[in-house]
């Protein structure tokens, strides 16, 4: 007797493992910034954002453990890299196209000793692969500054609006190998950003570098009122800069 289910049984009495499975139509479906699907591993219960301004917005920490102690697999193989990137949360070698990935299966606990390393969650990516008939898709995403507001520093100096120009593209491509029961699947992604940014510098006053920074009296004469009496009774004006070779000890 064969009986074939299509909903997910309420309780696995087969395994303990907590955690999620995305398949291709929602992982295409929900909006990602970058096309990165890794940040879908936020919706699983128990992951959250890291700790903002301590780690990469792309990053996440699941059972409250460092975001780098993730376990990312690609179709069952060690996919992680051994430097984190910091800055773009990039933990992983290999991203695939987001139209190129089958299923993502995020794994939060009470996973079996297979996958180790993680003391947080396993990200397992599973590719497409190819079918009987020949298929494929292509695509372009285009953003621009048309909408975006001016930076302030940029206006308060009468500069114009930074551009920005970001192009994603690519294709996947799948099928049978003519005479056989084999079947290929290709895909590839590029990504072509051009960014203005606003930088906000000090430089020296024209009396700074005239008198081969010694004198400081236009940077003192922005600050008003005085420092507190020192124990000899004398008052200095706030911001002032004292020489250390023209210091006396006070008793």
């Amino acid at each position: 007797e064969i009986v074939v289910t299509a909903e997910t049984p309420l309780l696995q009495t087969g395994t303990g493992t907590v955690g999620e499975t995305l398949k291709s139509d929602a992982i295409e479906d929900l909006p990602i910034n970058g096309r990165d699907y890794t940040v879908l591993a936020r919706l699983t219960a128990g992951i959250v954002p890291p700790q903002p301004g301590a780690r990469a917005p792309l990053m996440f920490s699941a059972n409250g453990v460092r975001p780098a102690q993730n376990n990312y697999l690609l179709a069952g193989i060690d996919n992680n890299t051994s430097n984190v990137d910091f800055l773009s949360g990039v933990a992983y070698i290999v991203k695939p196209p987001v139209d190129a990935v089958d299923e993502i299966k995020i794994l939060t606990s009470s996973f079996s000793a297979e996958y180790g390393r993680a003391g947080g969650a396993v990200l397992n990516t599973t590719l497409k692969s190819g079918t009987s008939q020949l298929r494929g898709t292509v695509w372009e995403f285009h953003r621009n500054d048309a909408l975006n507001a001016s930076d302030f520093f940029a206006n308060r100096a009468g500069l114009k609006k930074g551009d920005y120009l970001s192009n994603q593209y690519g294709f996947t491509a799948g099928g049978p190998a003519i005479g056989t029961k084999t079947f290929w699947f290709v895909d590839y992604e590029g990504s072509l950003t051009k960014q203005a940014r606003t930088w906000v510098r000090t430089v020296p006053t024209a009396l700074q570098r005239s008198s081969g920074f010694t004198d400081f009296s236009d940077l003192i004469s922005l600050q008003s009122g005085n420092i507190a009496a020192d124990a000899l009774g004398r008052v200095h004006p706030r911001g002032t800069v004292f020489d250390p070779a023209t210091t006396r000890s006070v008793q």
